[in-house]
This record gives structure tokens, C-alpha cells and sequence, in this order.
């Protein structure tokens, strides 16, 4: 699984205190979304401008070998910037982009209208809803056509989990002959729902293996190398837990074809870098050192004692780890503040809000706060490690082929066993030097919510997993089990939550 970081622009930092060498040093992927190119005209010069922008973030990136990721700017519709008589000219913008300037990126989203939060009579109308993601998509289908180099770059993005969704996106599915000119496909829908359902399992697991199945009909005649699947906005520990889970599996399906094709997860979030600076004064996280994962209590731990302006070289270890070098000396100078002269500066900044009296619209200033998104993210990308090996370490994909009962029950001890193991609840909390994995594990998922929701996508997922076994040639089953399992989300996330204050995923 790979993380794809949001960038809010193409030119996301200043010259002055620019952190994208640092955040290409931890992930490549950087998804930088199309909205800026809709101008108010919604026309071809605005296009045009986001074109140059990103022909700059290229010249000055393009030495760390970035991967540039397009999303399609939808997101400017479903917040109501433009409305539904703005679709067509949307979709002209966005494809006049995909045609002209598809050297410009490696990967682009598919352009869909799922909702708009200022028309509720396009919400309440499928078959507007439908029309208008037809048309976009029609004209990407025939754009792919033309040009099978953009077949590799384009996603498919499958909506699923709003009522009537799931049905408007398999009728696309079929009626446009997507699989025919998509190999790749990204779950939709999904930004934000998580916000206060933390206990509850992964919504994306049924239409994982719809997508799947649907991906193994292509490879059976023809030579696809990579089965590749991005999870749009998620950012939950429990839900990544379920994608590599996911992928891990998908492997072992996969191997089973006879092909060579191997599954290529992504996701993307801009949680990370936005905790970073509002953590920023007491940020906490995981950090790789030599000899393993710790978890760290705040950051600043990593900024050694020593002469600011001319440090030892052993006072810069742990820094480089994160930092590219033209950016550390600030790095220290902020750090060396920490905590109290942040922490009065931000006390600071609230009671100026307070004062205005303006309902805390304005928000403190981020500056040299930047100096976070790197240690934010590579934070991330340590727990990412973590959590694959923790399904290594115990196993996790080879027990759920193995276990071969249809009894759900069954299924479930083992699942509660699991949650026992990796939270170390059923033993005295491991010293730090005696074992770093059970201490990691014990840091990672000590919270209620976490263990509530890996337990439900255990048990989730083996239900799909035994249809993939034992039914896969029954797609209505398939089709009836994601429905159901789209309602049992919505009606166990309607349910109070279980997560706690003390969870540090947001």
C-alpha cells in the first residue's frame, strides 16, 4: 500500500520554506487537484494557467522523481461552487485538460457529480445524478479511445455508498464498456464519513471485491501486469489496517489466475499534514530509528542538544531522516522554541480570535509550521510499516485462507483473539528495550474504536473472502451482499460512537 499526499496547489510552499523535497523523501504520490484550472468562466484559459503550473512543479520537482497524480476538481462541485447547470461546461474543461495535457501527470481521476451540498433537487434526482456522470465518463471512454496511453493514466472512480449509487455506477460499468478501456479503478465517496464512525468496519470492503471480480474478467484474456485500486480520502488507522489486509489477499486470488498480475494499493489523505500543524505544539507519533519503530511523546525529541548554527553531526541524524538538508536549519530554530514559545504563541492567537468575536472563522497563521507536514507524514508512513508487519507477523492473511468454516462465530473468536494480541491487553505492558514490536503494537492500537473496528473488517471481510471461495461465480449474491453490507455501514455508523478524546488518528 502506498500513500498519496493531498498538495493544496501545484506551488503548495514558498521559496523561502519549501517542504516538498522533504515530503518526496517519504512518498512519492502527490495529488494536486484540478479545481485551480475551473476559473469563474469555467473556461480553456484557466485550464491553460493549471497547465503551466503544473509544467513549473515538474521542472522544479522532477529530480525527485515525483509521482503526479490529477484529481479531477469534483470536489468544487460537491461543495457548491458551481451548480448542476454548470456540468457541461465541467465536463468540457476537464476533458479539454485530459486531451491536451496528459503528459502533464501519471495518474488521473475520473470527473463525477455524486451530490451537490447547494442543489438538493440534483441530490434527490437519480437519473439527473445519472445523466450527468454518463455523459462524463462517455466522454472519457472515447478520449481513451483515441489515445491508449491514457488508458494506463485513468481511473475509474466507483461511487457506492449513498443509496442508488452502487446500481448508476455498475449500469455505467456496463452500459459505457468501461472495462474495455480502464484498467484501473479508485473507490469513491468516502471524505468525510468517518469524521464520528471510528468503531465501525471499513465501508469500502464489498465494493473492493466487486471491483476485483471485475478486474479478473479482464485479465482472463487479456495481459494486465498490475491490478491497481485507490482509496480516495482515507486516513483512519483501522482503514488502512483493512486495505493492506485487503491487498494481501488480493494477492493470493490473484496468484491463483495463472497471471502476473500483482494488486497496487493506494490511498490519499490531507489529514496529515492539517494535524501537523494543528498539533503542532505537542505533535506525537511513530518514528523508525536503527533498531526499530518507537513511539514518540512529541517530535522536538529528535532535535538533539548543540550549537544551532554550527551542530555536530550526530545532532543531525535523526533530523535527515525526515528533512532535506536545505531546510533543517529552520527546522531546528522552530524546534528549539518548542513547546512553551509555540504554545504561547498559539494562546496567543486564540484570544486575538476571541476578541474578534467572529465566531473563530479566522485561523491562526501556519508559517514556518510547515516545518510539521514532513514529520506528520513520515509518522504515517511509519505506521503504515507497522501495520503491515503486524498482519505479517501474526499471519493474518494465510489464517483467514486457512480457516475454512463457514461459522461466523467461529471466525469471530478469532478475530477477538487478534485484537487481544496486537493491543498486548492479555500481558503487562512491554518494556520499551525488552520488545520493540509488542511496544509499538501496544502504542498503535490502544484505542477502544481501532480494535472495535479491525475486529468487525476481520470478520467483514472473511464473509467476502468465503464468497470469493466458495461462489464466485454468483454475481447477484455478490450484488446483494454489498447492498446489504452498505446498509449494515450506515446503520452500525448511525449508532453512537465508540472512539474516545484520547484517539490520535485526527
Amino acid at each position: 500500500m502506498e500513500f498519496v499526499n493531498v498538495l493544496k496547489s501545484p506551488k503548495p510552499y514558498t521559496n523561502a520554506l519549501d517542504m516538498m523535497p522533504s515530503l518526496l523523501k517519504h512518498n512519492k504520490g502527490s495529488l494536486i487537484s484540478l479545481k485551480d484550472g475551473y476559473d469563474s468562466d469555467i473556461s480553456a484559459k484557466g485550464i491553460d494557467s493549471f497547465h503551466k503550473a503544473m509544467c513549473r512543479f515538474s521542472q522544479e520537482y522532477g529530480k525527485y522523481d515525483p509521482t503526479k497524480w490529477i484529481d479531477s476538481g469534483g470536489y468544487s462541485f460537491i461543495k457548491g461552487k458551481f451548480g448542476s447547470k454548470h456540468i457541461p461546461k465541467l465536463i468540457e474543461s476537464y476533458h479539454y485538460y485530459l486531451k491536451k495535457y496528459n503528459e502533464d501527470f501519471d495518474f488521473i481521476f475520473s470527473l463525477d457529480f455524486p451530490f451537490n451540498e447547494k442543489d438538493k433537487s440534483f441530490n434527490t434526482d437519480l437519473k439527473a445524478i445519472r445523466s450527468a456522470n454518463f455523459s462524463s465518463l462517455d466522454m472519457s471512454v472515447k478520449a481513451i479511445y483515441k489515445n491508449e496511453e491514457l488508458r494506463k493514466k485513468f481511473y475509474f472512480v466507483h461511487q457506492f455508498l449513498k443509496d442508488g449509487f452502487y446500481e448508476i455506477w455498475r449500469d455505467l460499468y456496463r452500459q459505457l464498456n468501461i472495462a474495455d478501456h480502464v484498467s484501473n479503478y479508485a473507490i469513491g465517496g468516502m471524505v468525510g464519513i468517518r469524521a464520528n464512525k471510528r468503531a465501525v468496519p471499513s465501508p469500502f470492503i464489498g465494493v473492493s471485491y466487486r471491483i476485483l471480480l471485475d478486474f479478473l474478467k479482464i485479465i482472463s484474456s487479456k495481459s494486465v501486469a498490475e491490478f491497481r485500486l485507490h482509496f480516495l480520502g482515507v486516513y483512519l488507522v483501522q482503514d488502512r489496517f483493512s486495505i493492506i489486509l485487503l491487498e494481501r489477499l488480493f494477492a493470493k486470488y490473484l496468484s491463483q489466475t495463472g497471471k502476473e498480475a500483482k494488486p497496487v494499493f493506494t490511498y490519499d489523505s490531507s489529514t496529515y499534514t492539517r494535524r501537523g500543524k494543528r498539533g503542532h505544539y505537542s505533535l506525537s507519533g511513530f518514528f523508525e530509528y536503527d533498531d526499530g519503530f518507537r513511539y514518540l511523546q512529541n517530535f522536538d525529541d529528535i532535535n538533539l542538544a548543540g550549537n544551532l548554527e554550527r551542530p555536530e553531526e550526530h545532532h543531525l541524524k535523526y533530523l535527515k531522516k525526515v528533512y532535506s538538508e536545505g531546510v533543517i536549519g529552520t527546522v531546528r530554530e522552530v524546534m528549539d522554541k518548542s513547546p512553551g514559545k509555540r504554545l504561547k504563541k498559539l494562546q496567543k492567537d486564540i484570544q486575538s480570535m476571541i476578541e474578534k468575536d467572529d465566531g473563530l472563522k479566522k485561523k491562526p497563521g501556519t508559517g514556518s509550521l510547515a516545518i510539521y507536514d514532513p514529520i506528520s507524514i513520515f509518522s504515517d508512513c511509519c505506521i503504515d510499516k507497522i501495520l503491515l508487519r503486524t498482519i505479517e507477523r501474526y499471519n493474518l492473511a494465510d489464517e483467514i485462507f486457512d480457516f475454512s468454516s463457514n461459522d461466523i462465530d467461529g471466525i469471530t473468536k478469532f478475530a477477538n483473539g487478534f485484537i487481544l494480541n496486537i493491543s498486548h491487553a492479555g500481558s503487562p505492558y512491554p518494556e520499551i528495550d525488552a520488545n520493540l514490536e509488542d511496544s509499538v503494537e501496544a502504542s498503535l492500537f490502544n484505542s477502544a474504536a481501532i480494535l472495535w473496528s479491525i475486529r468487525q473488517c476481520i470478520v467483514k471481510i472473511y464473509e467476502f473472502h468465503r464468497w470469493m471461495i466458495d461462489k464466485r461465480d454468483d454475481e447477484k449474491m455478490l450484488d446483494k451482499m454489498i447492498l446489504e453490507y452498505n446498509s449494515f455501514f450506515k446503520k452500525e455508523a448511525d449508532k453512537k460512537s465508540m472512539s474516545d478524546s484520547s484517539e490520535e488518528i485526527d
